[in-house]
């Protein structure tokens, strides 16, 4: 079975940016500010594949558990040392959303620093590098692409029985709705809260770690698809995990594809600017349905709209 790499590159993008959506979206959910340092936390899981495959010779599917232990580790000491202390000090939100910011920037020079000494060390490529002569092939399929939907559907699966079926998950969306009412019915919304995070981390830990086996991988890319991340969960209802879901995948694969198509069919150059496609998403949803996919897809809207055809009809 023969798929096209620019399809391959899609699926596999929507897929991984739909866990760091969904990610984005629950951190964003239980602390209500957005964590701009959440696609930093995917660039250590890529790391984390490259000293495996460069440095200790193992390939990078086997430190899939350690990129996502790693990962959720950094995300849970970013909420206890930075977030929570803040809270106690009674720091706003408008604060703790620029703390996030600091943190990236912590988190970029420590990579940073890292990737200069990997390479002076052990001679390797550490920026601008790509893992992809590591990946397996089934069925003539990349294994990237089998594993990251499997990891999507398995997301799926989880979320909805954890979200459905487990005392957790109630409790979860107890915190969500109402964290003071939560807390007087007996809820330990800290104790949510920061597993929440550690789930946070350990997605995008994941989603790192697969990323270098299909792109290039680069210190800075957490800063560039950050913005496609925010599209994704916005686009999907910023308090909506399912929506996140979706809206990650829509988002992952038009800017990949659309990009893809306009530069064959218009001009070479559109691929420098491929980041417009997501800003452009943001923009629309933010501007006509701020709500989110999830937001239309309610049954009065869905009237609403209807109605709005017919009066346009006559």
């Amino acid at each position: 079975m023969m798929i096209p790499p620019i399809l391959v590159g899609a699926l596999v993008y929507a897929s991984l940016l739909s866990l760091l959506s969904v990610g984005y979206t629950l951190t964003y959910m239980t602390a209500r500010i957005p964590n701009f340092s959440h696609g930093t936390l995917a660039v250590i899981g890529m790391y984390v594949s490259l000293t495996a495959a460069k440095i200790w010779k193992v390939n990078p599917y086997y430190t899939l558990p350690l990129a996502s232990l790693v990962g959720s580790g950094v995300c849970l000491v970013i909420y206890i040392a930075v977030l929570e202390t803040m809270q106690k000090f009674g720091a706003s939100r408008i604060s703790m959303s620029i703390a996030t910011i600091a943190c990236e920037m912590i988190l970029i020079s420590i990579l940073s620093i890292y990737a200069e000494w990997a390479l002076a060390t052990y001679d390797i490529v550490t920026r601008q590098f790509t893992l992809r002569v590591f990946d397996f092939s089934l069925y003539g399929l990349p294994g990237v692409l089998i594993v990251s939907i499997v990891l999507l559907i398995g997301l799926v699966t989880v979320l909805h029985i954890m979200l459905t079926k487990t005392v957790f998950g109630i409790a979860l969306r107890a915190v969500v709705e109402n964290p003071h009412l939560a807390i007087a019915q007996g809820v330990n919304a800290n104790f949510i809260v920061r597993i929440s995070w550690i789930f946070t981390g350990t997605l995008a830990g994941l989603a790192g770690a697969l990323l270098p086996l299909w792109f290039i991988g680069n210190v800075m890319l957490g800063s560039i698809v950050l913005v496609s991340i925010m599209a994704g969960s916005i686009l999907g209802g910023l308090s909506n995990i399912y929506g996140a879901i979706i809206g990650g995948g829509i988002v992952g694969f038009t800017e990949i594809f659309l990009t893809y198509f306009l530069a064959t069919n218009v001009a070479s150059w559109i691929i420098s600017y491929r980041m417009i496609m997501p800003l452009s998403i943001l923009c629309i949803t933010v501007l006509l349905f701020p709500g989110g996919i999830t937001s239309i897809l309610a049954s009065e809207n869905i009237e609403l709209l209807r109605g709005r055809f017919r009066e346009w009809l006559q």
